[in-house]
C-alpha cells in the first residue's frame, strides 16, 4: 500500500508535523488530568475510610460483645445511680399531643364544582355514564 503522505510539499510535511505536536500536548495534558483525577478520588477515598474508622465505636479488648450488650464502664459504676422522682402530670397526653386542625378542604356540588373550573379558565362539563360520574375538561 503507498503512503498517502510521500507526495507531500515542505509546507504539507512541516504542517503535518505541526499537527503532531499539538497532538501531542492533548494527549499528554489529558493523561495528566486523568492521572490528577485517579488521585484525587483515591485520597477522598483515603479521607473517608479514615472519618469511618475514627467515627466508630471503640470497645475494650478491640471486639463487640458477643451478646450485643453495652458495655459498663469503670467510672460510672463508681460514680453510683443516678435517681431523680418525677412528679405525675395527668396533662401530659393533652400538652405532648398534635393539636387537632380543622379540615382545610370543603365539599362542594356538581354546580359550585363547575363554576369554580369555570372562574379558574378550565371550563369543564360533568358527564354521567352507567351510575359514574366523569368530569370532562375543555381543553
Amino acid at each position: 500500500m503507498t503512503d498517502p503522505f510521500e507526495n507531500l510539499t515542505a509546507q504539507g510535511v512541516a504542517r503535518r508535523e505541526a499537527i503532531l505536536r499539538q497532538t501531542l500536548v492533548a494527549v499528554r495534558r489529558r493523561r495528566r488530568r486523568r492521572q490528577a483525577l485517579r488521585g484525587c478520588v483515591t485520597g477522598l477515598a483515603v479521607v473517608a475510610l479514615a472519618v469511618v474508622l475514627v467515627r466508630l465505636p471503640r470497645y475494650p479488648g478491640g471486639a463487640l460483645p458477643p451478646d450485643g450488650s453495652p458495655i459498663e464502664v469503670e467510672s460510672a459504676r463508681s460514680a453510683g445511680p443516678i435517681v431523680q422522682i418525677i412528679a405525675p402530670d395527668p396533662n401530659i397526653c393533652a400538652r405532648l399531643s398534635a393539636p387537632k386542625l380543622k379540615p382545610t378542604w370543603q365539599t362542594i356540588d356538581d354546580d359550585q364544582l363547575l363554576a369554580a373550573l369555570d372562574a379558574a379558565g378550565q371550563p369543564a362539563g360533568l358527564v354521567r355514564v352507567a351510575g359514574q360520574t366523569l368530569l370532562m375538561v375543555h381543553q
